[in-house]
């Protein structure tokens, strides 16, 4: 069984299941949405919190779920398209989106 099986069936947060185990919440985060690998002691930690229903080598193999790529709302779909759309007309700032006059000199020549 993966830890996320296990929390959900087992009716237990994120952060009840990092104060069971002595990690910060931040760490169970990470780990199920993949970012951190885990250390041998984060495992067993798991594996002991959960008697024996995680085991280590799942806690390894673990894999998070992937969002769909259908999962993205409308209104932020086009909010990316229009991004992509000007952007296709110059260089824009990313935090702004003002465009930027940028003049690349190689060498004596201006491009």
């Amino acid at each position: 069984m993966q830890l996320d099986q296990y929390l959900f069936e087992n009716n237990i947060t994120g952060q009840d299941f990092a104060k069971l185990i002595n990690y910060n919440k931040n760490t169970i985060y990470r780990y199920l949405k993949g970012f951190i690998e885990p250390s041998v002691k984060f495992a067993k930690a798991i594996e002991k919190a959960t008697a024996g229903q995680v085991k280590i080598a799942e806690v390894f193999t673990y894999q998070p779920k992937k969002k769909k790529t259908g999962d993205v709302a409308p209104e932020k779909k086009e909010k990316q398209y229009a991004k992509k759309r000007i952007a296709s007309d110059g260089i824009f700032c990313k935090h702004c989106m003002k465009k930027l006059n940028l003049i690349f000199q190689v060498g004596n020549v201006k491009t």
